[in-house]
């Protein structure tokens, strides 16, 4: 059975974060909803507690947990409601004030997973797993003043190490124990820790059941505000909170439509803008080449060719018009080469060959 408990109960100067269930992937517990939880109640100054009753789960999972309530300006203290076991007890070592039932556990054990593929790939994944351990050593190490030897040689050697709250207060793994209202021991013989965390996660929702008098209170802090104020009941306040809930999701997706758009409409204007730089780029040396033109065969003087490229820029086809009705005025530059390697006069071998015709 898993119960999704993770969540903020609001009190008037504090609140509380529960962590009931398996932590990571497969569990109701996962590191973004509590980081997000953490910063909301930080940013508003209150006091948190957070409670812990979980079989463990993930080990990144917890250490993101971890890190996140360790770096915390918050006033944070922890408690061990029921259980907190594996990955879970990570999380107890954060360097926060841990308090653990007078009838709660605390369990400690090897790192465990699963690898397949190729001898190389095995290698890497046992690896990884001994710096894992060697990570979590230290947090133990340090959360109880032990060296990370004696923690690695006293819990790290396969087996299920399960502490009473006694010998977790008296080992250093938590800082103080409180009575519970129910004493009676919560690991009679033949029940699994599973079942030991249901059950009292199934205790915790009954207990809620008969809170009805500070639920009425909530309900009335809630109608209290403005867009509750016509809501009847606790069922058109949840109403209410689900369609708020909607318009903030249609909100995003607007916002993010328009920002696709903005981005669609910024990379078509900066294509059009590179296009017409490119155009306008051709433009200009066409009308160099025109301008050369005209100055090569004579049609315009060399020192005219800046007023000709500004007619031809102000309009072309009116300037291009006027300087082609020009007659041109062909100069003679192209030079023949001569056997000899030096450039012939075409005027000479004009005059050369009218001589020859004449006689002399």
């Amino acid at each position: 059975m898993e119960h999704r408990i993770v969540d903020i109960i609001d009190g008037t100067d504090e609140c509380c974060i529960m962590l009931y269930g398996d932590i990571g992937d497969w569990g109701s517990i996962q590191p973004e909803d509590i980081v997000k939880k953490l910063m909301t109640a930080e940013s508003e100054g209150r006091r948190i507690d957070v409670r812990i009753n979980s079989v463990g789960g993930e080990v990144y999972a917890a250490l993101a947990i971890f890190n996140a309530l360790r770096a915390s300006r918050a006033d944070i203290t922890i408690y061990i409601d029921c259980l907190a076991a594996s990955a879970a007890s990570v999380i107890a070592g954060c360097g926060r004030r841990v308090k653990i039932a007078s009838n709660g556990r605390l369990m400690i054990h090897s790192v465990r997973g699963y690898a397949e593929g190729t001898v190389e790939e095995i290698r890497n994944h046992v690896a990884e797993m001994e710096q894992l351990e060697a990570i979590l050593c230290d947090i133990y190490a340090q959360r109880t003043g032990q060296s990370t030897e004696q923690i690695r040689n006293s819990y790290f050697d396969g087996k299920d190490h399960w502490l009473t709250a006694s010998e977790a207060l008296r080992l250093g793994f938590v800082d103080e124990v409180f009575d519970t209202e129910d004493s009676d021991d919560m690991a009679p013989s033949g029940v699994t820790p599973r079942q030991i965390c249901d059950a009292y996660t199934q205790r915790y929702i009954n207990s809620l059941e008969t809170q009805t008098s500070k639920d009425k209170t909530m309900f009335n802090k809630l109608k209290a505000r403005p867009r509750f104020i016509d809501c009847a009941d606790e069922a058109a306040a949840i109403e209410k909170v689900a369609e708020l809930e909607n318009q903030a999701a249609t909100a995003e997706t607007l916002r993010a439509e328009r920002d696709a758009l903005k981005e669609e409409r910024d990379r078509l204007k900066a294509e059009n803008e590179e296009f017409i730089r490119r155009e306008q780029e051709a433009e200009d040396a066409e009308i160099r080449n025109m301008a050369d033109e005209y100055v090569q065969d004579g049609r315009i003087p060399a020192d005219q060719k800046d007023n000709a490229l500004a007619m031809l820029r102000a309009n072309k086809a009116t300037a291009r018009a006027y300087f082609d009705s020009l007659k041109p005025k062909r100069r003679i530059i192209d030079r023949l080469d001569k056997g000899d390697g030096m450039q012939s006069d075409p005027l000479e071998e004009r005059k050369d060959e009218v001589r020859k015709r004449l006689g002399r």
